[in-house]
Protein backbone atom coordinates (compact mmCIF):
# COMPACT_ATOMS: atom_id res chain seq x y z
CA UNK A 1 0.00 0.00 0.00
CA UNK A 2 1.39 3.55 -1.12
CA UNK A 3 1.38 6.59 1.14
CA UNK A 4 2.15 8.79 -1.63
CA UNK A 5 -0.50 11.64 -2.97
CA UNK A 6 -1.98 11.22 -6.14
CA UNK A 7 -0.99 13.23 -8.78
CA UNK A 8 -3.73 15.66 -8.63
CA UNK A 9 -3.72 16.01 -4.93
CA UNK A 10 0.03 16.67 -5.04
CA UNK A 11 -0.96 19.61 -7.35
CA UNK A 12 -3.28 20.96 -5.53
CA UNK A 13 -1.23 20.79 -2.37
CA UNK A 14 1.46 22.82 -4.20
CA UNK A 15 -0.85 25.45 -5.27
CA UNK A 16 -1.94 26.07 -1.88
CA UNK A 17 1.66 26.61 -0.63
CA UNK A 18 2.58 28.93 -3.35
CA UNK A 19 -0.24 30.74 -2.51
CA UNK A 20 0.42 30.77 0.97
CA UNK A 21 3.85 31.84 0.44
CA UNK A 22 2.69 34.83 -1.55
CA UNK A 23 0.29 35.98 0.87
CA UNK A 24 3.01 36.03 3.39
CA UNK A 25 5.55 37.68 1.02
CA UNK A 26 2.86 40.49 0.52
CA UNK A 27 2.03 40.90 4.42
CA UNK A 28 5.52 41.34 5.25
CA UNK A 29 6.64 43.59 2.54
CA UNK A 30 3.05 45.83 3.73
CA UNK A 31 4.24 45.59 6.78
CA UNK A 32 7.69 46.63 6.50
CA UNK A 33 6.58 49.55 3.97
CA UNK A 34 4.14 50.62 7.23
CA UNK A 35 7.03 50.24 9.41
CA UNK A 36 9.47 52.16 7.66
CA UNK A 37 6.38 55.09 7.02
CA UNK A 38 6.21 55.03 10.77
CA UNK A 39 9.54 55.18 11.65
CA UNK A 40 11.71 57.33 9.31
CA UNK A 41 9.69 60.59 10.24
CA UNK A 42 10.21 59.55 13.91
CA UNK A 43 13.77 58.98 13.52
CA UNK A 44 14.75 61.99 11.59
CA UNK A 45 12.65 63.98 14.53
CA UNK A 46 14.07 62.24 16.88
CA UNK A 47 17.81 60.50 16.20
CA UNK A 48 18.67 59.86 19.51
CA UNK A 49 15.99 57.23 19.69
CA UNK A 50 17.17 55.97 15.92
CA UNK A 51 20.39 56.11 16.14
CA UNK A 52 20.93 54.30 19.33
CA UNK A 53 18.82 51.70 18.13
CA UNK A 54 20.67 50.90 14.85
CA UNK A 55 23.85 51.02 16.52
CA UNK A 56 22.66 47.92 19.23
CA UNK A 57 20.87 46.31 16.37
CA UNK A 58 24.22 46.35 14.38
CA UNK A 59 26.46 45.19 17.43
CA UNK A 60 24.01 42.62 17.83
CA UNK A 61 24.08 41.14 14.15
CA UNK A 62 27.40 41.05 13.86
CA UNK A 63 28.32 39.26 17.03
CA UNK A 64 25.59 37.09 15.80
CA UNK A 65 27.31 36.58 12.23
CA UNK A 66 30.51 36.06 13.63
CA UNK A 67 29.23 33.14 15.39
CA UNK A 68 27.92 31.86 12.01
CA UNK A 69 24.36 32.94 12.12
CA UNK A 70 22.31 33.38 8.95
CA UNK A 71 18.88 35.26 8.96
CA UNK A 72 17.49 32.33 7.16
CA UNK A 73 18.75 29.68 9.99
CA UNK A 74 15.57 28.20 11.85
CA UNK A 75 15.01 28.65 15.34
CA UNK A 76 15.15 26.09 17.72
CA UNK A 77 11.75 25.00 17.93
CA UNK A 78 8.61 26.53 15.16
CA UNK A 79 7.48 28.86 17.91
CA UNK A 80 10.78 30.30 19.06
CA UNK A 81 12.62 33.38 16.52
CA UNK A 82 15.45 32.45 15.15
CA UNK A 83 19.23 33.17 16.84
CA UNK A 84 19.86 35.82 14.39
CA UNK A 85 16.89 38.01 14.99
CA UNK A 86 16.81 37.27 18.95
CA UNK A 87 20.32 38.48 18.85
CA UNK A 88 19.66 41.57 16.73
CA UNK A 89 16.71 42.71 18.64
CA UNK A 90 17.88 41.83 22.05
CA UNK A 91 20.81 43.99 21.58
CA UNK A 92 18.53 46.38 19.47
CA UNK A 93 16.30 47.11 22.62
CA UNK A 94 18.95 47.19 25.23
CA UNK A 95 21.52 49.43 23.58
CA UNK A 96 18.53 51.77 22.44
CA UNK A 97 16.14 51.78 25.39
CA UNK A 98 19.58 52.74 27.39
CA UNK A 99 21.26 54.70 24.77
CA UNK A 100 18.11 57.28 25.03
CA UNK A 101 17.18 57.00 28.80
CA UNK A 102 20.77 58.51 28.76
CA UNK A 103 20.36 61.09 25.86
CA UNK A 104 16.56 61.73 27.63
CA UNK A 105 18.15 62.35 31.61
CA UNK A 106 20.72 64.89 29.54
CA UNK A 107 17.47 66.58 27.87
CA UNK A 108 19.00 65.78 24.14
CA UNK A 109 16.43 65.32 21.21
CA UNK A 110 13.62 64.65 23.34
CA UNK A 111 9.78 66.11 22.70
CA UNK A 112 9.16 67.51 26.20
CA UNK A 113 12.86 68.44 27.67
CA UNK A 114 10.52 70.60 30.76
CA UNK A 115 9.19 67.10 31.83
CA UNK A 116 10.32 65.81 35.00
CA UNK A 117 13.30 63.42 34.91
CA UNK A 118 11.86 60.41 35.81
CA UNK A 119 9.38 60.91 32.94
CA UNK A 120 11.58 61.95 30.44
CA UNK A 121 14.09 58.59 31.21
CA UNK A 122 11.15 56.11 31.60
CA UNK A 123 9.68 57.55 27.92
CA UNK A 124 13.35 57.48 26.97
CA UNK A 125 13.66 53.40 27.86
CA UNK A 126 10.31 53.11 26.06
CA UNK A 127 11.41 54.30 22.41
CA UNK A 128 14.79 53.36 22.29
CA UNK A 129 13.33 49.70 23.24
CA UNK A 130 10.85 50.37 20.63
CA UNK A 131 13.20 51.80 18.09
CA UNK A 132 15.48 48.98 18.77
CA UNK A 133 13.04 46.31 17.90
CA UNK A 134 12.36 48.29 15.05
CA UNK A 135 15.97 48.14 14.35
CA UNK A 136 16.28 44.56 15.24
CA UNK A 137 14.10 43.21 12.35
CA UNK A 138 15.17 45.49 9.70
CA UNK A 139 18.96 44.40 9.40
CA UNK A 140 17.82 40.30 9.13
CA UNK A 141 15.30 41.84 6.69
CA UNK A 142 17.73 43.30 4.94
CA UNK A 143 20.08 40.31 4.95
CA UNK A 144 17.11 38.54 3.66
CA UNK A 145 16.63 40.83 0.60
CA UNK A 146 19.97 40.77 -0.94
CA UNK A 147 20.74 37.17 -0.72
CA UNK A 148 17.19 36.94 -2.98
CA UNK A 149 18.69 39.93 -4.84
CA UNK A 150 22.06 37.89 -5.55
CA UNK A 151 19.91 34.94 -6.50
CA UNK A 152 18.12 36.73 -9.28
CA UNK A 153 21.67 37.77 -10.42
CA UNK A 154 22.86 34.60 -10.47
CA UNK A 155 20.25 33.09 -12.18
Amino acid sequence: MSTSLPHDEATRQLRRLRWTIRLLAVFYVVWGAFVLYWLIPLGIRFPGASLSALIGASVGYIRARRRGLRAIDPGPSEKQIPPLEASTILWGMCVGAVGYALLAALRIGVPSPDAPLGWRVLGGLVFGAVGGIAAGFLLPMLEILATMLSRKRAA
